[in-house]
């Protein structure tokens, strides 16, 4: 089964994720950090990241893109950065696989994103 790992610090949102992630078939880990969620990439290989870029904490969602960019073996991972602004990332992020989306996000647009990330999936 496929794993989704979502970083949001909205629980209400983190719910609305769960639900139709689960229904599309992934296994759902929701953490509310960026420092859980650097410590979830290290445990688990995620399909696909739903990134929050403002998050509580002295970390936020820039520390969790460092992280992957420091970790060749993550460049792989389908990154879906949602966020009240748009965000300009640096040169180095264009070897990640990013797509952004401006809050507020929709539950289908969380179905289609996962849907577009992996297509191969039978969503």
């Amino acid at each position: 089964m496929s794993v989704a790992l979502v970083v949001e610090d909205d629980a209400a949102l983190r719910i609305i994720y769960n639900r139709i992630l689960t229904q599309l078939g992934f296994d759902v880990i929701a953490v509310d950090t960026a420092i859980d969620g650097i410590e979830q990439l290290h445990a688990v290989a995620p399909d696909i990241l739903f990134l929050d870029m403002r998050l509580p904490g002295s970390l936020d969602g820039n520390d969790v893109l460092n992280f992957i960019l420091d970790h060749p073996d993550l460049h792989y991972l389908p990154i879906v950065v949602v966020s009240t602004n748009h965000h300009s990332f640096n040169g180095a992020t264009s070897s990640l696989n990013l797509s952004f989306v401006q809050k507020p996000i929709l539950p289908k647009d969380i179905k289609n994103l996962a849907q577009q990330v992996l297509p191969s999936r039978a969503c």
